[in-house]
């Protein structure tokens, strides 16, 4: 009789707690008080023990499934740990661009910056090479017309002369 519960250990009967839907897995024997032999009596127990190969097959199962669980840990964590390392890398190569981008921009602003001061360091020199040629064509007018004036000066230091002598020829 294969019952839920606890048998009891003469006659098979179940306890009162039990669940007659359940079937149990360990069914003790029905052993009669009738006296047997000594081999009949072992063969009707040994006949009467349980089959527990599906113990066997239920860790098997239970390995199995943990092995494969495991399996699937293992291959995850290498997953993300795959996905992390392309997430650093692709990092790494975003701030390398970002870097690289920088630096050119900034070159760039050097470069005009560079092209600026050149500009403005031809216009200073070109404004302070008219203000040179300014100040030598005046001086080179103040000159022409300080020789003038001395070239006027000494025609009428000689027109004087001329003159004072003609009146002296005159005089005499």
């Amino acid at each position: 009789m294969l019952t839920a519960g606890f048998n009891s250990a003469v006659g098979g009967q179940t306890s009162p707690r039990s669940h007659k839907s359940r079937q149990s897995r360990l069914v003790t024997p029905r052993i009669s008080v009738a006296h047997r032999s000594r081999n009949s009596s072992r063969a009707s127990v040994l006949s009467a023990i349980p089959d527990l190969n599906w113990v066997g097959n239920l860790v098997t199962k239970i390995t199995s499934d943990a092995t494969e669980r495991e399996k699937r840990d293992a291959e995850k964590r290498e997953r993300l740990r795959f996905e992390a390392l392309a997430e650093r890398q692709r990092l790494a190569a975003e701030a390398l661009e970002r870097e690289r981008k920088l630096a050119a921009d900034a070159l760039e602003r050097e470069k005009i910056l560079f092209q600026e001061k050149q500009a403005e360091a031809a216009r200073l020199l070109n404004e302070k090479q008219m203000e040179f040629d300014r100040i030598a064509k005046e001086k080179i007018h103040e000159h022409e017309k300080a020789l003038r004036v001395q070239q006027m000066e000494t025609e009428f230091k000689q027109s004087e002369k001329e003159l004072l002598l003609k009146q002296k020829q005159m005089e005499v």
